[in-house]
């Protein structure tokens, strides 16, 4: 579900939590190397932590444009994470 995923691809996914249920995020891919994942919308994992698998709360995702052709300005990267002993899942 995740494998050709880039930093900078603009994305639709649909995440599950409780006590919110399904819903859709739509964004920029980042990459957070520092912590191994992608991210959109403000912190929802796209992918665990070696960034192969798809988030546990993940449910779908799409690759609406490819970082390459939509020409936008795209975030950087992530490479400073705040220390925390919540779980990356």
């Amino acid at each position: 579900m995740v494998a050709g995923l880039n930093h900078g691809d603009i994305v639709t996914a649909v995440f599950e939590q409780v006590p919110y249920g399904l819903f859709t995020i739509t964004g920029f891919a980042v990459a957070a190397p520092v912590a191994g994942v992608f991210a959109v919308g403000g912190g929802w994992y796209l992918t665990n932590r070696d960034g192969h698998f798809p988030a546990a709360r993940l449910v779908d995702i799409e690759i609406i444009v490819e970082a390459g052709v939509h020409g936008l300005p795209i975030p950087a990267p992530i490479v400073r994470w705040p220390e925390t002993s919540a779980p990356i899942d």
